[in-house]
């Protein structure tokens, strides 16, 4: 199954162009939201690179590519 804790750490960590979790501090990101107001995409605040949980690790789950 994978650590899934530690990629979403992995994953936060570039989005917020961060190499250790005590950088992430003070990094701005964005977020996007679905229609109820939960968030499910984080990502980063110029360039457009996102990480959507729910999506990626699905992915993983079903055995597909990132």
């Amino acid at each position: 199954d994978g650590d899934v804790g530690g990629r979403w750490i992995s994953r936060v960590l570039r989005i917020a162009g961060a190499e250790r979790w005590e950088e992430v501090i003070g990094k701005a990101i964005r977020v996007r939201r679905d229609d109820q107001g939960y968030i499910v995409s984080i990502g980063h605040i110029i360039d457009d690179k996102w990480f959507n949980p729910g999506m990626e690790f699905n992915l993983k789950r079903s055995g597909g590519n990132e």
